[in-house]
């Protein structure tokens, strides 16, 4: 007596459909041969319909020959499985990084790609889709989420940054070199982390004109507080520190100039020019194309406080010279460093001072740093009037960038002039309807 009722042979018996004598409820199986393997697949094919059993037996049989022909192995690896796999590697190897790794999967890629069954299904396009995934995470999420495996609790304040797709793109690679290298995917997808991130809401902090004056207010007590003898020593470089980040703060809020430009002047780019014909005096700064953040080519800059600026940098130099001579030249930074008299970062020492006095976040509780300054500068310079293109044209920025994180600052006047071509002077948004004339 056959073993089998219905076979079906497929493929010149390499594939073998039938159902067993003793199964009850008459359910198809595939039994497959391969070259190469030993043995035989035995797969059931959850059907009691003989013609789908026959075209589910033909599907899968082709997708285990491409597997097979793509060094695959048979059996499908789901995402969790490969997941755990994989951290455990990274433990034996005693990667100072397992709890970062730990970290990323946990939060990010297990709830993402955790519902695969077959790591072999991901493809470009889901690592693409992961992307978005990440970027608009909290905007679809409010509540804090905690891993379970690094015991890290990660909060809803800080938006997706390009030095966290970075990390986990670096993951994500070695990830899928571990599974194309163990044999679990003959192909390692496309993983290019976004070149821009666009976070659901601008999260850089601003200032007020209260929290800047605020700032000046603390900063000028300080400087002028006099320590005793026997602390001299201790408060020296403490004022020295100060007194650099008082014309930092100045410098960004009064010209605009972004802090990785300001970090590049040298002393001869800051002169003062007289007007022949008004005889006013203002301050200029000439940046070259190598210090433009965009390259295009050199551009000038005037601050808004004419000649007052260039008062606080003469003194500010004067502070140098006390210090060390050699300090003061043409070619000399604006911002040196006291110890090797060649770099100084005032971004991270103003990121202390704000700490210090209690203004790291604003009142939305957004993070500020040396770029609220030049914030600062643009929505002051709009609010009094000034002309989008010319603020636009002084930052060193487009006029589209700056209506489109700053139109809360844009005057009506202003707003009016932008929208001309779309309104006539009857349907101005500011100008109130008059009733016709009959």
């Amino acid at each position: 007596m056959p073993a089998y009722s219905d076979q079906i042979s497929l493929y010149d018996s390499h594939c073998v459909v039938y159902v067993r004598n003793d199964s009850k409820k008459g359910v198809y199986q595939a039994r497959m041969t391969f070259p190469g393997q030993k043995g035989y697949v035995r797969k059931s094919l959850k059907t009691t319909s003989r013609t789908e059993a026959i075209a589910t037996a033909q599907k899968l049989y082709l997708t285990l020959r491409a597997r097979i022909d793509q060094r695959i192995p048979i059996d499908t690896t789901p995402w969790l499985k490969a997941a755990q796999l994989f951290l455990d590697t990274r433990f034996n190897s005693r990667d100072h990084r397992s709890s970062e790794y730990l970290y990323v999967f946990d939060n990010w890629l297990n709830p993402f790609f955790g519902h695969f069954q077959d790591v072999t299904e991901i493809d470009d396009a889901q690592v693409a889709q992961y992307w978005d995934f990440r970027i608009n995470y909290w905007s679809n999420h409010d509540t804090t989420v905690r891993a379970t495996l690094a015991s890290r609790e990660v909060t809803n304040k800080k938006p997706f940054s390009r030095e966290s797709a970075r990390r986990e793109a670096i993951i994500l690679r070695r990830f899928f070199e571990f599974l194309f290298s163990r044999g679990y995917v003959g192909r390692k997808p496309l993983i290019q982390p976004p070149r821009s991130i666009k976070p659901t809401e601008n999260s850089r902090g601003r200032f007020s004109v209260q929290a800047y004056r605020l700032l000046l207010r603390r900063l000028e007590g300080d400087l002028r507080r006099k320590p005793t003898p026997d602390r001299l020593r201790y408060y020296l470089p403490r004022y020295r520190r100060l007194q650099r980040l008082r014309y930092w703060i100045l410098l960004l809020a009064s010209s605009g100039l972004r802090p990785q430009e300001a970090k590049l002047l040298k002393q001869h780019q800051i002169v003062l020019e007289t007007d022949r014909a008004s005889g006013k005096k203002f301050t200029r700064i000439n940046l070259y194309k190598e210090q433009s953040k965009q390259q295009r080519g050199a551009r000038t800059v005037l601050t808004f406080d004419n000649e007052s600026n260039y008062n606080y940098f003469q003194r500010y130099l004067a502070v140098l010279a006390d210090y060390d001579s050699s300090l003061v030249g043409s070619n000399k930074w604006v911002f040196p460093s006291f110890r090797n008299k060649n770099f100084f970062d005032p971004q991270s020492a103003f990121k202390i001072l704000l700490k210090t006095y209690d203004l790291y976040r604003d009142d939305e509780g957004k993070v500020r740093s040396s770029y609220s300054l030049r914030s600062f500068y643009i929505s002051r310079r709009l609010e009094s009037g000034c002309p989008l293109y010319t603020v636009a044209t002084n930052c060193g920025t487009s006029y589209e960038q700056i209506y489109k994180h700053y139109a809360d600052s844009l005057t009506w006047s202003m707003r009016d002039e932008l929208t001309r071509n779309n309104f006539s002077a009857r349907h101005s948004p500011s100008v109130e309807l008059q009733p016709e004339a009959k």
